[in-house]
Formats: C-alpha cells, structure tokens, sequence
C-alpha cells in the first residue's frame, strides 16, 4: 500500500480575469505551493502529482521535495485529474487523494482525517453543513424549497482506494465539464461514498472576493514564528585584517578564513538559515569554492537574507553576543548594528550586539582566536 497524492492545478483563471489563482502569491508563497507544502508536512505521500497548465510546466514547484513530480493538465478539470492519476503506477490498495490546488487553507488534520477514514472505505470526502436555506429555482422562480438537514457541501482533498480510480478513469472520452468532482464519478459508478467531516476554513478560491475572503482568514491566523542559533570561531592571524559586523576594527591581528572571517555575519547568517530549516552557511558558500576567497560576509549575509525571504519568512529579531579579549567592541557596536540592520532591510531596534571576555580562560582567553554566538527569531510572511 502507497499513498499518494494529485493536485489539479491546471486552470486558467477564467473566473478570476485570467489570472492563474494558483500562481497568485498570499503572504509571500503562491497558493500552489502552500497547498503542496502541507501535503509535505504530513510526510505520508510516496508521491505528490502536481497538474499544471503545459505552458508552466516548468515551473520552481517540483523542487520543493524531491517526491513532487509535474505533469500536464487539461482543458478541463477532470482532464487533469485523469492525467495526475495516469502518472501513478496504482495498485488496487494505494490510497490516493485529490485536492483543489485552490483550497490553500486545508489543514493536517483534515488530510489526516480522510486518510484515516479511507483505509476502511472506497471513497472518502469531506463535508460541511450548509448555512444559508437552499431552493431550486426555475427562470427566476422558486420551484421549491429543499430539505438543507439532508444536504451538505463537499470538499478536497478528496479519497480514493487505488481499484476506484482505475475504474473511473480508463477512459478520457467519459469525461465531461459536468464532472465537478471525483466523488460524482464514483457515485455514477456505483462505488459508496463515505464522509467525514470538513473545515469551513477549507474555503476554495474562484473570484476575486474568495481571494480576500482567504488572505483575511490567513491574517486571523497565529503568526508562526522560528528560532534558529548560529555561531563561529576564527583564529587571530598577523597580516589580517579584523572585520567583523561589517566593520574594520583597527588590531594588530585578524581574524583568518577563506572569506574575510566576520564572526558576526557568519553566526548571523547560521541562525538565519537554522531557523528557516535551509542548512548551513558552508552548504550555500562553501569554502572550497574560489568564488568566495575573501569575499565580504556582509555579502554572504545579503544572500542569506534572500534564501529567507524566498522560504517565506520576515526577520522579526536578531540577538548576537562577541566573545573577545581584545579589542573593546564597544566603540564599534553601533556601526555594527546600523550595517547588520541595512543588509538584513530592517529597523536597528531589530539587532542586538553584545560583546564580552571569557576571562583569560579558553582560546579567546588566550587570545588565539574570537567567537559569536546569535539566535534570530523569524516569523511567516502573511501579506
């Protein structure tokens, strides 16, 4: 048994004047890739089948996980449903399931909730109670008024035994734009559709109201916040000169490395990277690489910030401490801050530095060396 995922992100934007709605950044992050980004988070799927438009096939999406695979869509919904489902060698037990790229708000527990339940049953999908009365209506007549307490509306993501979608996609001429999900497919096939429980937040994006409706329920969120903590050392050298936070501090020694050796940048870049889970400062710039032979870290940093930003995040605070016999950093701090604070495009207030002695103990004691430490706090961009 595999399970996978398929993920129909091959629309048009008809309904919202030609903008592709999966494209559309919310919060720093496209609404395709924070859809697929949840999928990830729950680490179940051997798969992931991502369905884009063919002139997007290239799009960055496949590299956020190594288990995203792209294929085309179609001109119609179901069409690419058919095709992400073609891509997956399936076997009778897989459990499969599909959900609108447009629903960007679905959670963990709703994924999990319908893969729980699909271990038991065919067909799975999730549903909601509907609010407002329903009537059926007829050249702008009520025909009749409809019994709301048997009725309820669904949503992705959508669950499916491997044996039910081989049986309800073997042939793309059965397919229609009457076909408005694939749970429709399996009742028409005489499959049992069982339900479990929706989210009203789940809400799918089609207008230009949608898309605010979501970007106000993702302000209503609990901000996330990450914390990552980074430090370096570097041995004092004659013949170098000492850097550090961007600023050449007058010394008789320096600080030796294959960049200019600023302990500051480099703990700060650590912390940064750390706290966006993407690895470290020699991963990105390694000191193998000639490119970077004395280059300036405040550099290094400004890449750093750009790595962060693209994962999502804004820099909310930055903590630093010096580790130093000599010189006094003092003098030196707030030059430090206002060039670490203009690299990273944030208020001073952002940054702190401070410096102190290990009291004659250890290799900064001795003079052999400095080191730094720094934590950066980092929140989830929304808007």
């Amino acid at each position: 048994m595999s399970f996978y995922a398929v993920i129909p992100a091959g629309g048009k934007g008809l309904r919202l004047g030609g903008i592709k709605k999966q494209f559309v950044k919310v919060g720093g992050k496209t609404i395709l890739e924070r859809v697929v980004e949840t999928f990830l988070e729950t680490s179940f799927f051997e798969k992931i089948i991502v369905c884009l438009p063919a002139e997007n096939l290239n799009h960055s999406i496949s590299s956020l996980h190594p288990s995203i695979n792209v294929v085309a869509g179609g001109a119609l919904r179901s069409y690419s449903v058919f095709n992400g489902v073609q891509a997956l060698n399936l076997k009778d037990d897989d459990l499969v399931l599909i959900h609108d790229a447009a629903r960007p708000l679905v959670s963990r527990e709703l994924i999990e909730r319908v893969l729980h339940a699909l271990k038991k049953n065919e067909v799975v999908v999730p549903v909601v109670a509907l609010a407002d009365t329903i009537k059926e209506v007829e050249e702008n007549k009520v025909i009749k008024t409809l019994d709301r307490s048997r009725l309820v509306g669904t949503q992705t993501p959508q669950g499916f035994q491997g044996h039910v979608l081989k049986k309800i996609y073997q042939k793309k001429e059965d397919l229609s734009d009457q076909i408005t999900d694939e749970a429709f497919l399996a009742e028409k096939k005489g499959f049992a559709i069982y339900t479990v429980a929706g989210d009203n937040i789940n809400l799918k994006i089609t207008t230009e109201a949608d898309l605010n409706q979501v970007v106000n329920q993702m302000e209503e969120k609990k901000v996330i916040t990450k914390t990552g903590i980074g430090y370096d050392v570097h041995r004092l050298v004659d013949d170098r000169p000492l850097i550090i936070g961007g600023v050449t501090i007058p010394h008789k020694q320096g600080l030796l490395g294959h960049s200019d050796a600023d302990i500051l940048c480099h703990a700060i870049s650590d912390a940064l990277l750390g706290a966006a889970a993407l690895g470290d400062l020699g991963q990105h710039f390694p000191d193998t690489d000639p490119k970077y032979k004395g280059v300036s870290s405040i550099q290094l940093l400004k890449a750093v910030l750009a790595l962060v930003r693209n994962k999502g995040f804004d820099i909310s605070h930055i903590d630093s401490v010096l580790i130093a016999e000599e010189p006094k950093m003092a003098p030196y701090r707030e030059q430090m801050r206002t060039h670490i604070a203009k690299t990273l495009e944030v208020n001073e207030n952002c940054i702190s530095i401070k410096a102190t002695t290990e009291e004659g103990l250890g290799f900064t004691g001795t003079k052999q060396g400095m080191a730094c430490w720094a934590i950066a706090t980092l929140v989830e961009k929304l808007l």
